[in-house]
């Protein structure tokens, strides 16, 4: 029994060194992810390109709008890589938004009734969060 305890105990403790390996890779990889974004320029980028470049990942397919279509794909982008990376810490999936409430949320920030968010549209509800974060910094 002794000696089964200490092959658990070892077992423990190489899981738990595997995992602070891993944890350390992780922020090895955001830190150097972090530098090469610098190095190339997107620490220095204006509000305006920020806007653009957030448009561009909703707007699949450079259309030049985002429609419900691009809003489904980015949720089930977003879920996959949280589930990866474990955001929630826990393993488990928190579900998905449904059509509806996606289909509101264009209707709500949809000024000009075209049924989708132009660009305009998504610098007029991007716009004060990057104020509201960039004041915080």
């Amino acid at each position: 029994q002794q000696q089964q305890r200490q092959q658990q105990q070892q077992q423990q403790q190489g899981q738990h060194a595997a995992e602070a390996d891993a944890s350390e890779r992780r922020q090895i990889n955001l830190s150097t992810a972090i530098q090469i974004l610098s190095k190339r320029g997107y620490a220095n980028r204006s509000e305006e390109d920020e806007m653009q470049m957030y448009f561009r990942i909703f707007d699949g397919g450079n259309k030049g709008y985002i429609d419900l279509k691009d809003l489904k794909r980015v949720q089930k982008e977003v879920k996959e890589a949280e589930k990866e990376m474990d955001v929630n810490g826990s393993g488990m999936d928190v579900g998905a938004v449904g059509d509806a409430t996606l289909e509101a949320m264009i209707e709500q920030f949809d000024h000009d009734r075209d049924g989708v968010i132009d660009y305009e549209e998504f610098k007029n509800v991007l716009e004060p969060v990057l104020l509201s974060s960039s004041d915080s910094l």
